[in-house]
C-alpha cells in the first residue's frame, strides 16, 4: 500500500506535464488564425475588422486589428512550411489587458493547410497561427 501511494502521484503528476507539453486540439481544429497563450485566446483574425501581413525576407508575420491596437508579431529564424520543423522566433503581442514581448522562442510546426501554419511553442505553452501571404 506505501509504494502505492506514491507511483499514483508519480502517474498524476506525468499525465498532468503530458497534457500542458501539447497543443490544443481545438487550435489545431480551427481554421482561424489566432494566438493563444496558456489555453486562452489572445487574439483571433477577424476578415472584417482584421488585416494581415507577411514580409519573406524577414520572417515576419502580423496580425492585427484595423486601429493596430490588438495585433501580435512572429518573427522567425527561417519561414516554417513542414510539419515537425523547429523555428527559432520572437512574438511579441497587445490585446486587452495582455502584452508580451517574448524573445528566441522554440516553434514546432504542427500543421501546414495551404498558405497557412500552425506553430506551438511548448516551454511558454503558446499556440499561433499565421498565413503565408505571397507578394
Amino acid at each position: 500500500m506505501k509504494l502505492r501511494i506514491p507511483l499514483l502521484i508519480l502517474l498524476a503528476a506525468g499525465m498532468l506535464l503530458s497534457c500542458q507539453e501539447k497543443v490544443r486540439e481545438e487550435f489545431l481544429a480551427s481554421p482561424n488564425l489566432c494566438l493563444e497563450y496558456n489555453g486562452r485566446v489572445i487574439f483571433t483574425y477577424n476578415p472584417v475588422n482584421s488585416q494581415l501581413s507577411c514580409n519573406r525576407s524577414a520572417c515576419r508575420f502580423r496580425v492585427m486589428d484595423d486601429t493596430a491596437s490588438s495585433y501580435y508579431q512572429l518573427t522567425c529564424s527561417e519561414m516554417p512550411q513542414t510539419v515537425g520543423q523547429t523555428v527559432t522566433a520572437d512574438i511579441l503581442w497587445s490585446a486587452g489587458d495582455s502584452a508580451e514581448n517574448l524573445a528566441a522562442l522554440e516553434f514546432r510546426v504542427e500543421k501546414v493547410e495551404g498558405n497557412k501554419v500552425w506553430l506551438w511553442c511548448a516551454r511558454r505553452k503558446i499556440a499561433v497561427s499565421v498565413m503565408v501571404i505571397d507578394a
